[in-house]
């Protein structure tokens, strides 16, 4: 219900304005908070307002009189919603509005904007009174551990015998493959579902262990460029229906020097998408790892020594540095000429995982990235520089999920 409450790209959660602890209240008593968000959204009709309320102390509160403080519009010419129940607000001429109901536990959220609610808006409001019409009180709070699933990929087209896919090399069939890894996130323990759950486990994990039948597959020597997006661009009608971030490092007045970089800034979908107009699709984990281990389950592309001088050099530079050309470090290639595969961009697989709340994406290879910790705790979203190591990140939306450290490689079955 959180995640629900503001509703997605209008920029609210985002404010330059947020106000902490706004008074709502002229008393802390009944252990209300509150946090004010002011935004000035096209898409809401001008200047409009959220607050997001929360109740400490475990009492459920009713009849709750809420003071707002409006700067751009006036109270009584704003419409005003119960954006938790759902439901239209009348204010009175103080500028006090009566919630029914504020629960222990739950999330109050108040919406003033300054036109009535447009259709987005409407369709949100049923959706949170839909979604509240039952009390959290009335859930079971009893602590289970939640199992996650696989989301399947579908194998690609054969190639044509004899043909070599452009940009590819083979990875033979290797019936008894190992595939061992262990994710570096700092959060979490098996014990409580830390990790992903692959088929063959009965509940997530942290660290995988499984005998494998692979191959044969074609994979990409080099990370996907960017001359190679642009020419799916030209040659399809993808246009993103949200653009924040995409592709944000282009710029064609110094094409030269970005064409033969990693495409970043692109999200999951986006890589998906890609790989499928090129004939192919997302390598699994376990398949980017025999790309980059052959049949010895070295733990880098060139052996089992940690001779980092091989990768792009560390940019610990807030701003970051931007990825390296492809094909720039041939010694550090794997056993099948495969490239790039640790330290210049992390790399989407095809291993997404779903439980009933959240969806993750798998990621291998680390990057150039790794800002200085001030802190010394090691918190930034920790590196996989090795085959045996990985990294997952959260899904949730394209714009969220483009980064200038995550690329992409294909396979194609053969």
């Amino acid at each position: 219900r959180p995640k629900t409450v503001p509703w997605p790209r209008t920029g609210f959660m985002s404010s330059q304005e947020w106000e902490p602890y706004a008074p709502v209240t002229d008393t802390y008593e009944d252990g209300l908070y509150a946090s004010r968000w002011p935004f000035n959204s096209n898409a809401l009709g001008g200047p409009a307002t959220l607050w997001t309320i929360t109740v400490r102390g475990g009492r459920n509160l009713t009849a709750v009189h809420v003071r707002l403080n409006l700067t751009s519009v006036p109270l009584l010419t704003s419409h005003v919603y119960d954006c938790y129940h759902g439901r239209a607000l009348l204010p009175a001429a103080d500028g006090t509005v009566v919630l029914d109901s504020l629960e222990s536990g739950a999330l109050g959220c108040i919406v003033a904007l300054p036109r009535p609610a447009p259709p987005c808006v409407q369709d949100h409001l049923r959706a949170m009174a839909n979604m509240t019409s039952r009390s959290v009180a009335s859930f079971d709070p009893t602590w289970y551990m939640m199992e996650m699933s696989l989301v399947p990929t579908a194998p690609t087209p054969k190639p044509a015998a004899g043909s070599t896919p452009v940009g590819m090399v083979l990875v033979p069939r290797v019936p008894q493959f190992r595939f061992q890894s262990q994710t570096v996130a700092i959060e979490n323990e098996d014990s409580v579902g830390g990790g992903e759950q692959y088929p063959w486990e009965s509940a997530p994990h942290k660290a995988h262990d499984k005998i494998l039948d692979l191959g044969p597959f074609w994979i990409h020597q080099h990370l996907v460029t960017n001359a190679d997006f642009k020419g799916f661009l030209l040659n399809t009608s993808y246009s993103p229906r949200d653009p924040t971030n995409f592709l944000k490092n282009w710029n064609l007045s110094y094409w030269d020097s970005l064409k033969d970089l990693p495409v970043t800034w692109i999200s999951f979908a986006e890589a998906k998408a890609y790989c499928k107009w090129s004939g192919g699709r997302l390598p699994h984990s376990y398949e980017w790892q025999l790309s980059g281990q052959g049949t010895d389950n070295r733990v880098y592309p060139w052996g089992n020594n940690s001779d980092m001088d091989r990768l792009p050099p560390v940019c610990d530079l807030r701003e970051g540095c931007g990825p390296e050309p492809v094909g720039e470090h041939p010694t550090a290639a794997s056993p099948y000429g495969v490239e790039d595969m640790l330290g210049n961009v992390w790399q989407f697989t095809a291993d997404e995982f779903m439980d009933d709340h959240t969806r993750r994406v798998v990621l291998r290879g680390g990057s150039n990235y790794h800002p200085t910790d001030p802190t010394g705790d090691g918190w930034y979203f920790p590196q996989a520089k090795s085959l045996v190591t990985h990294n997952t990140l959260l899904l949730m939306d394209d714009s969220f999920e483009r980064a200038a450290t995550v690329g992409v490689r294909c396979v194609i079955d053969a």
